[in-house]
């Protein structure tokens, strides 16, 4: 059973577009970055090449930290597909094994994940090739750099961060919060981030850093440029422990989930009916009065109240979706984070909290969180109607269109 699913949900990716789409949009990115000065993709190459080992595999770190948000939509249709087009309870009825079912979609969405990073190979091969890069920044080609770069970051970087997301959208059931634990990883990134900044935790740092980017960094911080135009990092050192020990967290997350997913239904707000219904018996049981006779006027002055009205709605609605919350505290902790290296310029030297320098720590730590609500929600308001299945009576509602597109 768990062939088929694996066998299944590999098809059925392989007829999606968006697969398609991801690799291209990759080996986009990386081809701008490998033809041009004007496209950085992580650091400054510098005098290395753009094709060097060192530079490719330092590609595949950074692309598999920017699309996790790419993973997310392949690993939470895996994990709740079921859930959302209203089949979880014909599926569950079959004689299907909870691990064949658990492990069958993980592995298959994870080995999709992997896919679309092999653009970056394709963009940097293509991309060097373009007769205006410099000469001087195009070697040989070591393939080395691209399958440790693919091996060393892809596989376990998928494992782990898959793992985790999977977890929330299997047993959460929401595609709301496996986004948000998206982002949750990423605030492990920055503050692993801020604690290499001094020489004294750069190791603990190092191996606090769940996308192993920062160890590649400390790994090979003394390498000359010679080195990096023919040495490639494999599983060695620090590097080594650090993809051991998250892929260990991977495994222990996938153990977890097989315990706490269950095939039955959750009651949903048994309470909550309980007086909805309570509620209704009580009103049907007032007595009938005549019915007012209402002439609707429609002017600005509606359009205006309306407008206010469905503001006030939205921003309540968002500031108390338990996603949002979620995304704050985050943030709060990330800024914690970051305001405890507020006076440590790194190596050891220290320097005052000035202002310019604490307004600068504030805007960083906070800066992805208020781009990542803006993206999502931005797009919650705009589709809440369709995905509720509502859209026919909201459209059905005296308001203009204007006024509808200025709330959104």
């Amino acid at each position: 059973m768990f062939k088929h699913i694996l066998k299944f949900e590999l098809r059925y990716w392989f007829r999606q577009p968006m697969l398609y789409i991801f690799i291209l949009i990759n080996a986009a990115l990386i081809f701008g970055a490998s033809s041009s000065d004007s496209i950085t993709v992580g650091s400054q190459t510098g005098n290395v090449n753009k094709n060097a080992p060192f530079v490719v595999e330092q590609f595949y770190s950074i692309m598999s930290l920017f699309s996790l948000l790419m993973i997310t939509a392949f690993l939470n249709s895996a994990a709740a597909r079921d859930f959302m087009e209203k089949t979880s309870q014909i599926l569950f009825t079959t004689p299907i094994k909870k691990r064949d079912f658990i492990l069958g979609r993980f592995f298959g969405a994870v080995i999709i994940c992997m896919i679309p990073f092999l653009g970056v190979s394709i963009g940097n091969l293509i991309g060097v090739q373009m007769p205006w890069l410099d000469e001087s920044l195009r070697g040989p080609t070591f393939w080395s750099g691209h399958i440790h770069g693919f091996l060393i970051f892809v596989v376990p970087n998928m494992f782990f961060a898959g793992a985790v997301i999977f977890s929330i959208a299997a047993l959460t059931r929401s595609t709301i919060l496996s986004f948000v634990g998206s982002i949750g990883l990423l605030v492990g990134y920055i503050i692993s981030q801020n604690l290499i900044r001094d020489i004294d935790s750069e190791v603990i740092g190092a191996m606090l850093d769940p996308f192993g980017m920062r160890t590649f960094s400390v790994a090979t911080k003394y390498w000359t440029v010679d080195d990096k135009n023919t040495m490639s990092m494999g599983f060695e050192g620090l590097l080594l422990m650090n993809r051991l020990i998250w892929m260990g967290v991977g495994v222990l997350v996938l153990i977890f989930t097989y315990y706490r997913f269950s095939f039955s239904e959750k009651s949903r707000g048994s309470k909550k009916k309980a007086k909805s219904e309570e509620k209704i018996e009580n009103v049907a049981l007032r007595s009938w009065v005549p019915l007012i006779s209402v002439k609707p006027i429609f002017n600005s002055t509606l359009t205006a109240r309306q407008i206010v009205s469905q503001v006030k709605l939205e921003t309540i609605s968002i500031l108390k979706n338990t996603a949002f919350i979620v995304i704050m505290i985050f943030g709060a902790i990330n800024l914690i984070s970051s305001m405890s290296f507020a006076t440590s310029q790194g190596y050891g030297l220290t320097a005052f909290p000035v202002t310019y320098q604490v307004l600068d720590i504030i805007e960083g730590s906070f800066y992805l969180f208020i781009v990542a609500v803006i993206t999502f929600y931005s797009g919650v308001i705009v589709w809440k109607e369709r995905d509720n299945k509502v859209s026919d009576i909201y459209d059905a509602f005296p308001i203009p269109t204007g006024c509808r597109l200025s709330l959104k």
